[in-house]
Parts: structure tokens; sequence; C-alpha cells
């Protein structure tokens, strides 16, 4: 799901993402400084911890 990250990154969103209620809990865990958007570092962290790739695992699996 972040493989090639930094290509994936929008410095500049002017609309808003709705998201489902899975994917609004996993947004809240990388989301460390609450502040409603992913930047680049709590992306690049993400990617890196452990409970959070679990998560991301369960996605995929429901999307085949």
């Amino acid at each position: 799901m972040f493989e090639n990250i930094e290509d994936l990154i929008i410095t500049d969103v002017s609309n808003e993402v709705k998201l489902n209620s899975s994917y609004n809990e996993l947004f809240k865990l990388i989301d460390k400084d609450n502040n409603n958007m992913l930047d680049f570092q709590e992306l690049k962290e993400a990617v890196r911890n452990k409970d959070i790739k679990e998560i991301i695992s369960k996605y995929r699996k429901t999307l085949k």
C-alpha cells in the first residue's frame, strides 16, 4: 500500500477526502499529530510500524 510513497504524495490538496470507518481508524493511527492530514513523516513512520502493517495486510486480503 505504501510502496513508492513519495510518488503518491500530493502537496496541495484542496478537496476533502471521505473514508469509510475502517480506513478512518487506520488514518487516525497514522495521523500522529491529529491535524487530519497525513504528512510524509507520518507515512514514513507508518510503513515501519508493525501494527499498521498488520492492519493494512488485512485490508489487502479483503480487497482481493
